[in-house]
Formats: C-alpha cells, sequence, structure tokens
C-alpha cells in the first residue's frame, strides 16, 4: 500500500504541477482576452471556443483512454507498444477528419453571425494536432514528465502569443488561433520525445482493417463517456450563447474559467495518475481493491473540501483580482460552481477503478444518464436561472455520477464516505473562518489557508505525520 501512496503522489504531483503552470498561464491568456474584448465579445469567444470541443471529444472518440489502458497492459506484460501507438495514432486522425468534416456541416446552422461561425472554424482546427497528442501514451507507462512539459509549453505558448499580439478586438481570430498553435507545439515535443526515447514507432505495419475496427469498437463506451463529460462541462455554455446575450456568456465564462482551471489542475491531473495504477493493481478482489480506493479517495477527499471551501470563501477577492468590476456579477458562479470540482476528484476514483476492471458497460450507462441530465436540465432552466443554470444542473449531474460509480464498485461504502468528509470539512470551516477576515493579497492567502488546513488536519489525525513525511517524499523522489 505504501508503494501504491508514493507512486500516485508522484505521478499527481508531476502533473498537478504542470497543470498548475499549464493551466494558469492558459487562464491568464483569457483573462487577458476578457480585460481586452469585455464581456460581449469574451461571450463570443468562448462561445465559439465551447462549440470546438464537443468536436475535438469526437474526433478523440475514446481512444485516448482506450489506449492509455493498454499501454498500461503492454508494459505490464512486456508487449509491444509500438504498433499500438501506430493503430491508434492513425485512427486518431481519421476520426480527427470526419469530426471537422461533420463541424463544417454543423457550424453553418448554428444561428449566430458570420463572426461566430469563422472563430469556431478556427478553433476547430486544433483536432488536427490533438490526434498526434501522445500524453495518453506516456501516461500509460507512468512517464509523467514529459507529460508535464507539454502541458507547460501548450500554456507558454498561447500565453506568450497572447501577451504580445493580442491588442483589440480585431484580434478575436488571432487570439483562437493561438490556442491551437499552444496544442501544436505540444504535440509535437511529445511526437519528438516519444520517436527519440521509448518503444519503436510502430508505424503501418502489421495494422489491419479488422484491427482498427476491433480498437474503433472497443473504444466507444469510453467515447460516450468522454463526449458526455465534455457535454456536462460545457453544455450549459453553450445553451446560454443560445438563449441569453453574449455578456451573460461572457459573465458566466469568467468565473466558469477559474472553476475549469482547478479542474484542469487537480482532477485531471488525478484521473491521469490513478488510471495505469488501477490497470496494474486490480485483482478483482473488492476487499483488496476497496484498500487502495478508500485510501486514494481519503487523499482526494481531503484536497477536494479544501478546494470548496477555500475557493467559496475567498471568490470575491478572486475576481477582483483576475477581472475588472464589469465582471463582478459572476461572484454567485465562482462560490456555486467551485464545489463541482470537489465532486468530481471522488467521482474519478471510483470512475476509473471501472475501467480498470472493464466494466464499459456500467460506465457507459452512468454518463449517458448524467448527459441526458445536463441536456434536459440547461434546456429546461435556462430562462429560470439564467447563468447559474449550468451550475445547478452541473452538481446535480456530477453527484449522479459519483454515487452511481460509487455503489456500482462496490470498494467503498456511502456511510464511509460520509465519514471520511466530517474532519476535513471541519477543518476546511475553521480554516475559512482564520482567512476571511485577513486583509492580505489573496495570492498569500491561498497558501496561508493550506497551511491551516494542512495543520488541522494532523491535529484532527486525518493523515499522520508518518504519511505526511511519506507524501513529501514521494514529492522529491
Amino acid at each position: 500500500m505504501r508503494l501504491t501512496q508514493g507512486r500516485v503522489v508522484k505521478n499527481f504531483s508531476y502533473l498537478a504541477a504542470s497543470n498548475v503552470v499549464g493551466q494558469m498561464l492558459t487562464l491568464w491568456g483569457f483573462v487577458r482576452i476578457a480585460r481586452i474584448l469585455g464581456p460581449d465579445s469574451f461571450g463570443h469567444f468562448v462561445f465559439a471556443q465551447t462549440v470546438s470541443l464537443y468536436f475535438l471529444y469526437l474526433a478523440d472518440f475514446g481512444l485516448q483512454t482506450r489506449g492509455t489502458r493498454e499501454v498500461a497492459h503492454c508494459a505490464q506484460n512486456n508487449s509491444e507498444i509500438g504498433q499500438l501507438v501506430g493503430r491508434i495514432t492513425l485512427l486518431r486522425i481519421v476520426t480527427a477528419l470526419v469530426a471537422f468534416l461533420i463541424l463544417l456541416i454543423t457550424t453553418v446552422f448554428i444561428p449566430k453571425s458570420d463572426d461566430v461561425h469563422r472563430t469556431i472554424l478556427i478553433f476547430g482546427l486544433s483536432v488536427f494536432p490533438s490526434a498526434i497528442l501522445l500524453e495518453w501514451v506516456f501516461q500509460g507507462m507512468e512517464q509523467m514528465k514529459p507529460v508535464a512539459i507539454g502541458r507547460v509549453l501548450r500554456g507558454c505558448l498561447f500565453a506568450g502569443l497572447v501577451f504580445f499580439f493580442v491588442e483589440s478586438e480585431d484580434d478575436l481570430d488571432n487570439a483562437a488561433l493561438y490556442y491551437v498553435l499552444g496544442i501544436l507545439g505540444s504535440s509535437f515535443l511529445l511526437l519528438t520525445w516519444y520517436l527519440k526515447t521509448s518503444p519503436p514507432w510502430g508505424g503501418l505495419h502489421g495494422i489491419t482493417f479488422r484491427g482498427l475496427r476491433e480498437t474503433f469498437l472497443s473504444a466507444f463506451p469510453f467515447a460516450i463517456g468522454a463526449f458526455i463529460t465534455q457535454v456536462n462541462y460545457n453544455f450549459g455554455t453553450f445553451t446560454l450563447g443560445l438563449f441569453l446575450s453574449d455578456r451573460q456568456v461572457g459573465l458566466f465564462s469568467a468565473s466558469y474559467k477559474i472553476i475549469l482551471f482547478m479542474w484542469a489542475f487537480v482532477v485531471v491531473a488525478a484521473s491521469n495518475a490513478i488510471l495505469p495504477l488501477f490497470v496494474r493493481m486490480h485483482s478483482g478482489d473488492i476487499e483488496k481493491d476497496g484498500v487502495t480506493a478508500r485510501k486514494i479517495a481519503e487523499y482526494f477527499l481531503f484536497l477536494g473540501i479544501a478546494i470548496g471551501i477555500g475557493g467559496a470563501a475567498l471568490g470575491d477577492r478572486l475576481i477582483q483580482f483576475l477581472y475588472p468590476a464589469a465582471y463582478g456579477e459572476s461572484l454567485i458562479v465562482l462560490q456555486t460552481g467551485i464545489w463541482i470540482v470537489t465532486i468530481v476528484m471522488l467521482r474519478v476514483v471510483f470512475e476509473n477503478a471501472l475501467i480498470a476492471r472493464g466494466d464499459e458497460g456500467a460506465y457507459s450507462k452512468g454518463f449517458l444518464i448524467a448527459g441526458a441530465l445536463t441536456l434536459g436540465g440547461n434546456l429546461a432552466l435556462v430562462k429560470v436561472f439564467s447563468i447559474l443554470c449550468p451550475i445547478i444542473v452541473s452538481l446535480v449531474a456530477e453527484s449522479f455520477l459519483l454515487l452511481f460509480f460509487l455503489f456500482r464498485t462496490k470498494l467503498v461504502s456511502f456511510s464511509s464516505l460520509l465519514k471520511m468528509s466530517i474532519k476535513p470539512a471541519f477543518a476546511g470551516i475553521i480554516m475559512s473562518l482564520a482567512i476571511v477576515p485577513l486583509s492580505f493579497h489573496v495570492l498569500l492567502l491561498i497558501p496561508i489557508g493550506a497551511l491551516v488546513y494542512g495543520t488541522l488536519l494532523l491535529l484532527f489525525r486525518c493523515i499522520s505525520i508518518k504519511e505526511l513525511l511519506h507524501i513529501i517524499q514521494s514529492f522529491t523522489n
């Protein structure tokens, strides 16, 4: 169990650190764009990005998740990885071409101006560099360093180009292009890294139509999960764009970008770090697997509660720090929506345990129901709750997914999960009461809050000094 914790912490530390830097740079780029464009044009920009993201995930078709699992199996069984990389990359290039063609057709029917249509298509170009993005290969081999460097490079390119070349509303389409160039730079770096340091590229040798077909069909459940996850992330923004004004989309997106930053920082890092581990440690013994899942869920719960309470407590200062006064109306979105991150932190533990055991049917079923809740809820309630509607619906959909995967895996009981949350929740409340009255800058209050929270976890015996030292050692090794 000690080795398991160390591997998860080390992988998570690489990915979390890279996501902090990479996503912070990306967030800074979006914040600068929001400041320059104002709420109306920023709403146009974010709506176009949101539409394109659906086709990005359609192009992936679950092949990254499927590939990560297979690479983990190959590494464990000392099998050839090269042909798997060649086969999945070829499929991703084909699906990227199909997805972009569908995007071209679909864009015509979106009831927006030609300017918005053009921005959507520029963002849509990202399907092509994403097709050769080999993060999934390194994740499956648990080599997180190149993944981390690639994500930082992506953020650097986007933020740097925005900083030097975006000066007015006339540069809106250029900003979308810079977003695509960031992905292209990361893809080129990881492809070069793979060719130089990893198992040989399988090329097209030995690839058959039957093999491609089997790989494609086996990825279908993961495609459903990935696409509906994207629905859960962004359908609210799409709905706001259809039924409300660009200004309301801009106000919502200002806070939602902070939530997505935290999502990418911890949730994506957590999911990427634990999937290969669960694949390799899956034994079929519920009691044995449950020990691993419980400990990982406990760590993620500690972090998720800190993010939820801390984000709600410091939300007003974050908004004031990042955006002009015109974006102040979006505070309620941040203070409520930050709890989505907490829920998803736990959900990914049981979701990845389900993937590791090969229960694609339950995986697909859960996401299909959650997707239906998201679609129906946003369409039915957008006029009632306005910019808060996507947050309310996401909280309901993600809570359902967490409970569905929790009960399906049977690794941890619901009562145990509630019991695990009592002490860290109490620690989080005390932490918020301690930092809110302080008049320090928000960037200083965040580490102060983390220090207070961590100390309280030790005092409440949520974590031992021995465990803490082991975690610190895992970060530094």
